[in-house]
């Protein structure tokens, strides 16, 4: 074992009682293997994670029980806290457990429907469960990340245009469906801003890489750096939006995504064409456009941003197809 881990290895020791036998570098994380054949991940603390945090999400496991999956959420440690540093020197971390499996593959459609019957589940046992944590996990909402991303794309599009003028025919319908879909939400939120029924416990990136196929086809969900309460659609939309961009869908297989929620999580018709609409909003133009003008606009970057403007074009296709009433398209 390295010896730049051997402070790590005694610390895993004397605060959790674990006697690391391996430790293998993960990209931002280290796993760690323990002489049963137990394995872990250390995870250095980001902004945010304070103790309160760390607890909050702990106390989520209960919820994940109740639906059935598994879960890498914080591990507390002898001292009863949640948040460690390895040396005084060191930035605080935290452990968690690592999650055996793979990562979803949403070109497969049973894999891709598990993953939202699933988080329907997730999302109903934290509602029944009185919504644990909650004064400490709520902090932005899907409006207003909406509206970030707005102001985002519109910050750098003069940048990305001018660097690629194909990009030119598209501001006007990118803007168009923007401003389609904010108002929508808008009105929909005036009309029920007190509606409880609405909120649940969010994984707020719900990205294929976030969520693991396990065994026997059991769900399994990692990373939560972004998770609090939220509208319960912001995960359904954001792992759509996922899908449309990796997987090559017809009409009918993207209808049968979108209505797997529709139908695990019991929203009513109204809340069904929220969800609709908000599947209009061009999340991946957004943030390939945005992550482009962080790489300086580099000609290599040039083949992301025409295949974020051919998942577009696929997703206004699927749209018209399906006949979505309202659509500024």
């Amino acid at each position: 074992m390295a010896a730049t881990h051997e402070k790590l290895v005694q610390h895993l020791w004397r605060s959790y009682g674990i006697q690391a036998q391996a430790i293998i570098r993960r990209r931002t994380v280290l796993g760690i293997v323990d002489e049963d054949g137990h394995a872990y991940i250390w995870k250095p603390a980001r902004l945010g994670d304070d103790e309160a945090r760390l607890a909050a999400l702990a106390g989520l496991q209960s919820v994940y029980q109740a639906s059935g999956t598994d879960v890498a959420l914080p591990l507390r440690a002898r001292s009863g806290r949640y948040l460690t540093r390895v040396s005084d020197a060191d930035t605080a971390g935290y452990l968690q457990p690592w999650l055996t499996g793979r990562h979803v593959d949403v070109s497969v459609a049973k894999e891709r429907l598990r993953v939202l019957s699933t988080l329907a589940a997730v999302q109903r046992a934290s509602q029944q469960a009185g919504f644990p944590g909650q004064q400490v996990l709520t902090r932005g909402t899907l409006l207003g990340k909406l509206r970030m991303k707005e102001k985002a794309l519109w910050r750098v599009w003069p940048t990305v245009e001018a660097a690629y003028p194909v990009l030119r025919h598209w501001r006007q319908p990118t803007e168009r469906r923007m401003t389609y879909v904010l108002q929508s939400y808008k009105t929909y939120l005036a009309r029920h801003h007190d509606d409880t029924a609405d909120i649940a416990f969010c994984h707020r990136d719900l990205a294929p890489h976030n969520v693991l196929c396990q065994p026997e086809g059991r769900i399994g969900w990692i990373d939560f750096d972004h998770a609090n309460y939220d509208d319960m659609l912001h995960d359904a939309i954001q792992f759509v939006g996922h899908t449309v961009f990796l997987a090559a869908l017809s009409a009918e297989a993207y209808r049968e995504l979108v209505e797997t929620y529709v139908a695990a999580a019991e929203i009513d018709t109204e809340r069904a064409q929220l969800l609709w609409t908000l599947t209009t909003w061009p999340d991946v133009l957004i943030r390939v456009c945005v992550e482009w003008v962080r790489q300086g606009c580099r000609k290599e970057g040039i083949t992301r941003i025409d295949h974020a403007i051919a998942c577009e074009r696929k997703r206004m296709r699927l749209q018209t197809e399906l006949d979505l009433k309202g659509c500024p398209f």
